[in-house]
């Protein structure tokens, strides 16, 4: 009898450790400096050059470069696009929220805090 348990145990753990799902992650150094939420999607920026995008609820990652470098102070969400600006002044826009992003214009100067106004940038 203590055989067949033992046995029993050694197919038990076999068909677990068959089943298991190998977990792997890569650490990031980034300095967020905001997250959007929008329904099952969430958007982290900060420097790199990079944005952090999911679209359902954390599941799974994507890492998606908006820019070479540099720090994004702002990303605006604005429903059907998003709108992100670097510190060199550089600004991209994704229609794809946030999946691929593409350079529309250059400001003369670098900038640190973007404000939002009826009328613009």
């Amino acid at each position: 009898m203590q055989k067949y348990l033992i046995l029993l145990l050694f197919v038990i753990i076999e068909l677990q450790t068959s089943k298991a799902e190998i977990i792997s992650y890569m650490p990031e150094r980034i300095d967020y400096n905001q997250v959007i939420v929008r329904g099952d999607s969430i958007i982290a920026y900060g420097n790199e050059g990079v944005v952090f995008l999911t679209h359902n609820n954390g599941k799974k990652w994507q890492k998606v470069r908006v820019f070479d470098i540099g720090d994004i102070p702002k990303i605006f969400d604005e429903g059907d696009k998003l709108i992100a600006f670097r510190d060199n002044g550089e600004i991209s826009l994704s229609k794809d929220y946030g999946l691929s992003w593409k350079s529309i214009s250059r400001l003369k100067d670098s900038v640190h805090t973007i404000i939002k106004y009826p009328e613009g940038y």
